[in-house]
């Protein structure tokens, strides 16, 4: 009997240092000291940490899984996918970008190795502490409420990470304060305050429901309909815009469908990995998808 109980106190101990052994903080290796990493002990399966160069920084979150730890660095340029695996004391990180459909794209794929320099202490007191701790989520600069994030939470199954985030309760799209369009959910959703000009500090002088384009944004919308000239323009989430006051002068999820009919046979689909959340257009329909809802529509 004692021996079996041994036993099992020592199963249950290599299963927390499993479970835990990703945290701590950690420089690059020969010729790359100045990248800096820091990742927590894991909440609720969790990882969160941050990542820097010394001029770039990233906040890191990802889950353990098969022996890596995978998931994304952010910041309010974008996503970029990492993975971090361990081998006899040094590790190994991968980063890579997302394509248009949130998949990571190997041939972007930089590696270098990460040394440990210390480990993150944090006793069981400390862990409830930040169990409690109220997230701090911010939509169109109005502190999201817990009650909110936890209704958000439940409804579309995704964990809402802490930061600051611009919404368009209009077309449905999203992104962190400061940055380009990351993705799109559902619209009409009561969140925060009224969208701000400034919402992704955008120069580009096209306006679309408010909100002032960046070069990303612009870009990609010029890719899909030719030159847009500057001015103010509304866009609603089946795609439909126009001048600001107008009528519909297109669809920018049919015109999306004309750049991809040779490949897709006229359909269109966009999933965004942050949020577990698609949307897309097929045969004259338009559709937004999570885990247990839908949303379709006529154009």
């Amino acid at each position: 009997m004692k021996s079996s109980l041994l036993f099992t106190a020592f199963l249950l101990f290599c299963t927390c240092i499993q479970a835990q052994h990703f945290a701590g903080n950690y420089r690059g290796d020969q010729g790359i000291e100045n990248i800096q990493v820091n990742i927590q002990h894991p909440v609720n399966g969790e990882y969160k940490g941050n990542m820097s160069d010394g001029k770039v920084s990233y906040k890191l979150v990802g889950i353990e899984k098969e022996g890596k730890l995978t998931g994304s660095l952010y910041n309010s340029q974008g996503y970029l996918y990492f993975s971090l695996s361990s081998f006899s004391g040094r590790q190994e990180m991968v980063i890579m970008q997302y394509n248009a459909y949130d998949q990571p794209v190997p041939s972007s794929a930089v590696k270098f190795s990460l040394v440990k320099t210390t480990n993150v202490q944090q006793t069981p007191s400390d862990n409830s502490i930040v169990q409690k701790k109220e997230k701090s989520v911010y939509f169109n600069g109005v502190k999201a409420t817990s009650e909110i994030i936890s209704g958000l939470e439940q409804m579309y199954k995704v964990k809402v990470m802490e930061g600051r985030y611009w919404y368009d309760q209009v077309s449905g799209l999203w992104g962190l304060e400061g940055g380009p369009t990351v993705g799109v959910i559902l619209p009409n959703l009561n969140l925060g305050g009224k969208l701000q000009a400034n919402a992704s500090n955008g120069k580009t002088g096209v306006v679309i429901n408010g909100r002032v384009l960046p070069q990303q944004d612009l870009q990609y919308l010029q890719n899909l309909v030719g030159y847009i000239q500057p001015g103010r323009y509304w866009l609603d989430a089946y795609g439909n815009a126009g001048k600001e006051g107008g009528p519909v002068l297109g669809n920018l999820m049919q015109a999306a469908n004309n750049t991809r009919n040779n490949n897709s046979g006229g359909s269109t689909f966009y999933r965004n990995n942050y949020t577990g959340i698609g949307g897309g257009s097929s045969g004259g329909t338009t559709y937004v998808i999570g885990s247990d809802f839908s949303y379709i529509g006529g154009n």
